[in-house]
């Protein structure tokens, strides 16, 4: 629905810059507004799960390989603690970006040199509730991070995995 909202506010933008008796359907209009990356381009698995958008225009992108990142100039894969897919994207209001994938959850941040990184919070659950296979949805609320499996939902509150 998202997608369909902003074609149409990029064709409308389009349309209103056109001259009067040029206003019919212009493809090529929208067209220059939106760019197709292939997995060439972005050197990963075809398959994307999820996008979130941070403050400074950053765009993350859930794969097949782990999280994409983008800067509107390159792409850079961050791969996942276990090197596996990661299926859900949630940002927090600090602009914290969460991510759920299979056996994984946690969160991107940056290291000491600045590039951006995945850190696990796997193992920060009680030992019962480590045993998880796909992260289907993660959420960001004040009350803390929610990440949804088939079997279970996880929150962090900032300190602790809750089950």
């Amino acid at each position: 629905m998202r997608s369909l909202v902003l074609l149409a506010t990029c064709y409308l933008a389009a349309a209103s810059t056109l001259p009067a008796q040029n206003r019919a359907f212009h493809p090529e209009a929208i067209r220059s507004f939106l760019t197709n990356f292939t997995p060439t381009d972005y050197d990963a698995e075809a398959q994307n799960w999820a996008v979130v958008e941070d403050d400074r225009g950053v765009v993350y992108v859930g794969n097949g390989s782990g999280v994409l990142e983008y800067d509107g100039l390159s792409w850079r894969l961050i791969p996942l603690s276990n090197r596996t897919l990661a299926r859900s994207l949630a940002r927090d209001a600090t602009d914290r970006i969460w991510v759920g994938g299979k056996y994984e959850l946690g969160y991107l941040t940056a290291d000491s040199l600045g590039r951006t990184v995945f850190v696990s919070l796997r193992d920060k659950g009680p030992e019962p509730h480590r045993d998880f296979a796909d992260v289907w949805n993660t959420h960001a609320t004040d009350e803390g991070i929610y990440f949804k499996t088939r079997g279970a939902i996880f929150r962090w509150d900032g300190s602790t995995r809750q089950a």
